[in-house]
C-alpha cells in the first residue's frame, strides 16, 4: 500500500486530480488510518 501510494505521488496522480502536496500528504495519512483501523477491528 505504501509503494503504491508513493508511487501515485511520483506519477503526479495527485496534482491529476486536483490535490495540492499538502492535501496528498493529508489524503495519505487518512488513506492509512482508515486501513489499520479496518485490519485491527
Amino acid at each position: 500500500m505504501a509503494y503504491g501510494l508513493a508511487r501515485m505521488y511520483v506519477d503526479g496522480q495527485f496534482p491529476s486530480w486536483d490535490l495540492s502536496e499538502t492535501d496528498a500528504l493529508s489524503a495519505s495519512i487518512a488513506i492509512f488510518d482508515q486501513f489499520i483501523s479496518s485490519i485491527s477491528a
